[in-house]
């Protein structure tokens, strides 16, 4: 597959980005999953479980200014990855920005995480090069990335331009 068709956006609001990046399912995010954002990171997971039984992983960034998502997109959420966990090998959260808000927000999801007591590795992040380094080491070796950590920063950011140029048109 080419970079360009990992590369594709799949679904963008005025809130969320989220395209494929080879095996992980890429997502900048500047509030909490709405029904529709939910809908297209659960198609995402799914197309890539069918595609192949190579693992798989999801790296999302959530803006510090986020409000926290409610009990039922949690569970929404928590369903999608259990679906698939078998498959899903790394799950990255990162939360860019400093200060007591933001610290406390990497800890509540961090805790939150901790609870759902999934069964493979899930971390949460200050940069999107940290989380992006560990994702790709939680791959098995010899497994088929289809994408670099490179490549995964290089999407991030052109999904914080799309979010940074939709709020300018406002």
């Amino acid at each position: 597959m080419s970079s360009t068709r990992h590369r594709a956006m799949l679904y963008s609001d005025p809130e969320h980005c989220l395209a494929v990046a080879g095996r992980t399912v890429v997502s900048f995010s500047l509030q909490p999953p709405n029904p529709a954002y939910l809908r297209a990171w659960a198609a995402a997971m799914d197309r890539l479980a069918q595609q192949s039984n190579e693992p798989l992983s999801a790296l999302t960034v959530i803006d510090s200014g986020a409000r926290v998502p409610d009990d039922a997109t949690k569970t929404e959420i928590r369903n999608t990855v259990l679906r698939h966990q078998k498959q899903v090998c790394a799950v990255a959260y990162v939360i860019e920005g400093q200060g007591f808000r933001t610290a406390a927000m990497r800890s509540a999801i961090s805790f939150i995480s901790l609870l759902a007591r999934y069964p493979f590795p899930q971390k949460t992040f200050a940069n999107t090069a940290g989380a992006t380094a560990w994702t790709m080491q939680q791959l098995p070796s010899g497994a088929a990335t289809g994408s670099s950590a490179a490549e995964m920063i290089s999407l991030l950011e052109a999904m914080r331009q799309q979010l940074t140029r939709i709020a300018a048109a406002g």
